[in-house]
């Protein structure tokens, strides 16, 4: 994928299907890159989401952002990928991670592991290239023989890695065409990631630029009719993400660690927070950290592109870094 300044994408989330649709809409008429599908529950199946969206666009790339490896074989996740390429040629992605280990016990199963990531990644690989696998993994198995030339795809659909700790980022290096980093951590942390991405490349063999950083961003403008909702969104997302067991410490820990109360400035410092001028800044802070997207959920994308007081602006993405 290329490399620039002013690259964007937007993630769903937990939102209906005609939301997600129409997000992704909103994102490629403001030349964003790329959409994320989100899940939530059984009201929306991050495959399903990526298809209506690919059906209803015409330019930007969409996939599950992401999809857990606990309750799907990567072998289904693979013919899902590769369904959505045969649906909109050229223009699926697919996001995979470990998911929420609350999720996996539920299903009475043990919660993901960086092992069945791997795993997941050296079977994905090959059957998105055309390949057969045969893969005898520690937590995934898999032996097929190589698709028919005719169903094979022009160019494979990139893998896309959510990557939080060191094991999981230099597995993205290693593996993955992009690493996709999680809400609720400064330009710090960015910076953190990025040198252990590149690290998990040069120990592959791999050229570190080959591999894209992509992360969440949270956003927040002060200016707007809105703001306080904006702030009071921003401010639960980072408590619930700095309250993940292991994950929320690593985020937050290059930033001087998770505040006993997030105020407005305490916030700040794990997201985009202030008038369009200073998210605008704030923005150029984490692609100068190393970040090559910014994934924006469709509050923030709206907020974002909007004057003070609210008011929509459009056009394309905000002239960050130039």
């Amino acid at each position: 994928m290329a490399s620039g300044i002013g690259r964007f994408a937007v993630a769903t989330g937990e939102m209906s299907l005609a939301d997600a649709i129409a997000a992704a809409r909103e994102a490629e008429g403001l030349g964003y890159e790329a959409a994320y599908a989100g899940e939530a529950g059984l009201e929306a199946d991050a495959f399903v989401v990526s298809a209506a969206a690919l059906a209803a666009t015409s330019r930007i790339r969409v996939g599950p952002g992401i999809a857990n490896v606990v309750d799907r074989h990567p072998v289904a996740l693979a013919r899902g990928a590769a369904s959505l390429d045969r649906l909109a040629p050229g223009r699926a992605l697919l996001g995979l991670g470990r998911g929420d280990p609350a999720h996996a016990r539920a299903l009475g199963v043990a919660p993901a592991t960086t092992e069945a990531l791997e795993d997941a990644l050296r079977i994905c690989r090959p059957l998105l290239s055309g390949g057969g696998v045969d893969h005898p993994g520690r937590r995934w198995r898999a032996r097929l023989a190589p698709a028919p030339a005719r169903a094979r795809a022009e160019a494979p659909v990139p893998l896309h890695l959510a990557a939080v700790g060191p094991r999981t980022l230099r597995l993205a290096g290693a593996l993955a065409d992009t690493a996709l980093l999680n809400y609720a951590s400064g330009p710090e942390y960015v910076a953190w990631a990025v040198a252990l991405v590149r690290e998990g490349a040069e120990r592959a063999g791999r050229d570190p630029a080959a591999v894209d950083v992509a992360g969440y961003v949270l956003l927040a403008r002060t200016d707007q009719e809105d703001s306080a909702r904006q702030l009071e969104a921003a401010r639960r997302t980072v408590g619930a993400v700095h309250a993940i067991p292991g994950e929320g410490e690593l985020l937050a820990a290059p930033s001087g660690g998770s505040p006993a109360a997030l105020t407005d400035a305490a916030l700040a410092r794990f997201a985009a927070v202030g008038d369009g001028d200073a998210c605008r800044a704030r923005l150029d802070e984490y692609r100068a950290a190393g970040l090559r997207s910014i994934v924006l959920l469709p509050r923030a994308m709206r907020a974002l592109h909007g004057g003070a007081g609210g008011q929509w602006q459009g056009g394309g993405p905000p002239q960050t870094g130039a």
